[in-house]
């Protein structure tokens, strides 16, 4: 992803490309006696990668933290499914208090028993987060996080 950041490259030019080109901000500094490690990610503050500069400033290193992030933003998701989605409660308030957290409905499948299966996540990236099945009367009757996927390559089956 980062083809215009190159090992060598002075910080105060990466910073300007991470900012510029990929909207990418600094997070967090560490300052050691063999350099600095920054770690930058986005506006949300979930880190992304880690650089590592040498003395003179000059990149050295990349890591790429995804897993960190994924790891958070997961138990964001079940804590926002254990606090708005909890059993018995109804559809539009779930769907009011997802969406003050940028979940939106994305899909949903009306099962043959009456049931309904809601696909909430991003509606701009079009990604999947939460899944809520709600009863005929259109409440609650089960909800769970799962790892964020593309709802073109969500197996709704599961959910039915």
């Amino acid at each position: 992803m980062l083809k215009f950041i190159k090992m060598g490259d002075y910080r105060i030019n990466v910073e300007e490309n991470l900012g510029r080109i990929y909207g990418l901000k600094k997070i967090r500094e560490e300052k050691s006696q063999q350099g600095i490690k920054v770690t930058y990610g986005l506006i949300d503050g979930y880190a992304i990668y880690q650089f590592a500069y040498d003395a003179n400033e000059q990149l050295v290193n990349i890591e790429y933290l995804e897993d960190e992030v994924a790891r958070r933003s997961f138990k964001l998701r079940e804590e926002y499914v254990e606090e708005f989605a909890y059993l018995g409660r109804e559809k539009q308030e779930v769907e009011n208090s997802f969406g003050k957290y940028a979940y939106r409905l994305i899909k949903e499948i009306k099962k043959d028993n009456g049931e309904t299966v809601g696909f909430y996540g991003n509606l701009k990236r079009q990604s999947v987060g939460i899944v809520v099945i709600y009863d005929k009367n259109n409440k609650v009757k089960e909800a769970m996080a799962i790892p964020r996927v593309n709802i073109d390559e969500i197996d709704v089956d599961r959910y039915l």
